[in-house]
């Protein structure tokens, strides 16, 4: 699991407010015990990043990924179309790199231009995934930062 956690973990650790895309296309099962570990990583970053975006294709991990979201109130956007998957990976990667909005006085000025803290090409493996990030306050996204845990039935 670190694979996929430690990455984001980092990048929200540098103050960036990352998207993160994860490839499970190949992936045929899971184990139940890794989507609640992974749904509570989720659930406790959630006010930290943009969104999650996940590429699936079996019906098995469909069905966990949709659990998942129902116990993280519809915050995960799941794709079954690669094409589609990639095309929102691109406009994500697009925005990250759109300078912050910035003052009238301080929009001509070359440091207040922003960049993303990272950037990755979308993962080929299950296990991996592809973040656009951008730094924190600069990309919309939902802020919750309460400590509300989802109930145990749905997760």
């Amino acid at each position: 699991m670190s694979k996929i956690t430690h990455p984001i973990d980092k990048l929200i650790s540098q103050g960036a407010k990352p998207i993160i895309f994860n490839d499970w296309w190949e992936l045929s099962g899971y184990d139940s015990d890794a989507r609640l570990k992974l749904t509570d990583w989720i659930f406790w970053i959630r006010g930290k990043i943009v969104g999650s975006h996940i590429l699936v294709r079996s019906k098995i991990v469909s069905m966990g990924v949709s659990i998942a979201n129902l116990a993280l109130g519809g915050m995960l956007t799941v794709y079954t179309d690669r094409q589609e998957f990639t095309l929102a990976y691109h406009r994500a990667l697009r925005q990250s790199m759109k300078p912050p909005h910035t003052s009238p006085s301080s929009a001509s000025s070359p440091a207040s231009m922003g960049a993303p803290a990272s950037t990755a090409t979308p993962p080929a493996s299950q296990t991996s995934a592809g973040v656009a990030a951008s730094p924190s306050g600069s990309s919309p996204g939902s802020s919750h930062d309460d400590p509300v845990r989802p109930p145990r039935s749905i997760r």
